[in-house]
Parts: structure tokens; C-alpha cells; sequence
């Protein structure tokens, strides 16, 4: 197991190159410290591939230590919703990072999602949508309660809730321009006022990011 140098290495570039990229190849070499080798291959002006390598310093971390580096199990989500294209979400959180601190992403099980800051001028801004894909876990739960229960009739659920959690707009902002490429799906876990656990799912990875909520 292996650490990235904070600062060492071009990680911003490695993503601007592999936008292009063919094929990527990793492993672990040394050279004066020990190195992730990355070797990328493009398509070259005259039709031809050629090779990029970039090498970004590690730490080899002992397996005794491995422990202190395993995933973490996830909390109880209040809810979970499939989120528009990243880019439409990063032109607003980069707008209106310039006008607050802290930015609000609430939804709800019928699939509306919010985004609200508000403003020192006591002005509130809100970017809607609307029949995004969500999942109520409390109505899930009640679900297989009922099924447990051999209850004739499914129970009527009540209406929708919204679930929230306020955070640092500079934090999500980092989160969503740092996305060079685009996942397949775009997922925000929500404990109420307690976390947002954002989940980028593509073809062969998953990456998760987790933001706790502010208190104000």
C-alpha cells in the first residue's frame, strides 16, 4: 500500500492527460524515492500512439499499518439521490462561493433536490430540480416492516420529507471542478444535519467523498 506526497508529483496535469488517453498504465517503481508510474498512451498528430509517463512520490506504508487505511462503513442515510450533470452544479456552487461560505443541499424521497445559500444581505438564492431519481430509506424500512408484520394492505407512507445538510461551499466547490472526467452516475447520500456522502460511480471504480455538516 502506498501514499501520494501531498504536493508532489503534477496531479492536475496526469488528469488534463488522460482525458485523451488511450490506455493507463500503473505501478510502483523507484527511483530516487519510491513513485507511482503512470504511463499513458495517446493518439499522436500523425495517427501514431505514444507513450506519457508521470511519476508522482510515495510513502510505502507497512501492512501494519494497513488497518488505519480501511474503508470506514457507511452511517444510515436518511437519503439518497441521483444528481444532475456535475457541470451544471459546478457553474452555480462557483457563482455563489463568492457571495456566502456555506451552501444547503436538501431533498426529498419524490426526487426534488435543492441547492440554497444565503446571502450577509439576507437575500436567499435557490437552484431547483425536479424528478431526479431518490430513495427515502425511512420509507424503505417501513416497507420491510410491513412485509415482517404479514400486514394484508401496504401501509400508506407519509408524504415526502426533505432531509438536509449545510456545508462549506469552498469544500463542494473543490469536489465537483476537480471532475475531468465525467462519471456514469452522480450520487448524494444525505444524514440529516449531519453529513453529505457524495458517491461518483464509474464503469470499474467508485469514489466517495464525504463532507460533514457545518453548524452555524
Amino acid at each position: 500500500m502506498a501514499r501520494a506526497t501531498p504536493g508532489g508529483g503534477c496531479a492536475g496535469s496526469n488528469l488534463n492527460t488522460m482525458v485523451l488517453a488511450r490506455s493507463l498504465k500503473i505501478k510502483l517503481v523507484r527511483r530516487k524515492t519510491p513513485c507511482l508510474a503512470l504511463e499513458i498512451e495517446q493518439a499522436s498528430v500523425t495517427g501514431r500512439s505514444r507513450s506519457v509517463w508521470h511519476f508522482i512520490p510515495v510513502h510505502i506504508l507497512p501492512p501494519r499499518l494497513w488497518p488505519d487505511f480501511e474503508d470506514t462503513p457507511d452511517p444510515e442515510f436518511d437519503l439518497s439521490i441521483f444528481l444532475p450533470p456535475v457541470r451544471n452544479l459546478r457553474l452555480f456552487v462557483d457563482r455563489m462561493k463568492r457571495f456566502a461560505r456555506f451552501i444547503t443541499v436538501r431533498a426529498n424521497g419524490v426526487g426534488d433536490l435543492y441547492l440554497e445559500i444565503n446571502m450577509e444581505t439576507l437575500a436567499r438564492v435557490r437552484l431547483t430540480y425536479h424528478g431526479l431519481r431518490a430513495r427515502n430509506w425511512h420509507q424503505e424500512l417501513e416497507k420491510k416492516d410491513s412485509r415482517a408484520a404479514d400486514v394484508g394492505a401496504m401501509m400508506d407512507l407519509p408524504p415526502a420529507t426533505e432531509f438536509s445538510a449545510t456545508v462549506d461551499i469552498r469544500r463542494l466547490s473543490q469536489l465537483l471542478s476537480s471532475q475531468r472526467i465525467q462519471p456514469n452516475w452522480f450520487v448524494c447520500n444525505i444524514v440529516n444535519d449531519h453529513l453529505l456522502q457524495f458517491v461518483l460511480l464509474f464503469e470499474n471504480a467508485r469514489l466517495k467523498y464525504t463532507l460533514p455538516a457545518s453548524r452555524l
